[in-house]
């Protein structure tokens, strides 16, 4: 079975994803990976492609920054229901922490910069105890 919508070209992929932003709005469709596939009628390898923006030996060059107009929607989507009295809050904040819904995050994020351990080892029977 072919797929009928498979882009290759950046203006029809931006139309469709716009297209498809405005389908959720209107049509109170959850703005997913799966609902994407299903709208843009493709495989998931085909739209994991599309995220990174290559093919194997050709690049679907731009379509990566294409989705972010669909991450940043989702952002939203999922920040809304925060706000939205009766939704499940515990869910949108799962939601949000995904990669592809805006990749919020509770902790901080550790950075490691490199520290420094001095040993002092007097006392201990020198550097003969290392050995």
């Amino acid at each position: 079975m072919a797929n009928k919508r498979k882009v290759t070209d950046l203006n029809k992929f931006e139309f469709y994803i716009e297209e498809f932003i405005n389908d959720c709005e209107t049509k109170s469709i959850k703005p997913s990976d799966h609902n994407l596939r299903i709208f843009l009628n493709v495989s998931q390898s085909t739209l994991d492609r599309y995220y990174r923006g290559e093919k194997a030996g050709e690049t679907y060059r731009g379509f990566d920054e294409a989705l972010k107009t669909l991450i940043s929607y989702r952002e939203h989507y999922y920040s809304s229901m925060l706000d939205q009295k009766g939704s499940n809050v515990a869910g949108a904040i799962i939601q949000l922490k995904q990669p592809k819904n805006g990749g919020y995050t509770d902790v901080p994020a550790i950075t490691s910069g490199g520290a420094t351990l001095t040993l002092k080892i007097d006392g201990v029977g020198g550097l003969d105890a290392f050995k």
